[in-house]
């Protein structure tokens, strides 16, 4: 009670994704997963009310594999995964657009912007 929760992805080889518990007290880590490709942008953290119900958080970022992950924010369990059409690095942001559907957007190496809807990262 009183915690937030903080995403962490370091710009590690392994690619890790780290949730942390932060109190006034304390700071303790939630759960790591090790994605094996580096991450060089912070995931993008938004609620996802289609997924997991009222409350859940989804975290989604690009690797240098490009491949877009989500992830369950409560325990790091992979959603989905999705890839660019070129495998091409990613080293941006993913953003949020609503064009009649939650979608994630994402630009790679290749010069191109890649689409994927939110809920199962099919692309659009």
């Amino acid at each position: 009670k009183g915690a937030l929760r903080a995403f962490v992805a370091a710009a590690t080889w392994s690619g890790r994704v780290t949730c942390l518990s932060v109190t006034a007290t304390a700071i303790s880590r939630l759960w790591s997963v090790d994605c094996w490709a580096p991450i060089y942008a912070r995931p993008l953290v938004r609620g996802s009310w289609g997924l997991g119900g009222p409350g859940s958080v989804l975290v989604v970022f690009g690797a240098v594999d490009g491949a877009v992950r989500c992830l369950n924010g409560a325990d790091g369990s992979e959603v989905w995964r999705a890839y660019t059409e070129m495998r091409k690095p990613i080293f941006c942001e993913c953003r949020h657009i609503d064009i009649g559907t939650d979608s994630i957007v994402v630009g790679s190496h290749d010069g191109c912007v890649s689409c994927f809807r939110e809920n199962d990262g099919t692309a659009q």
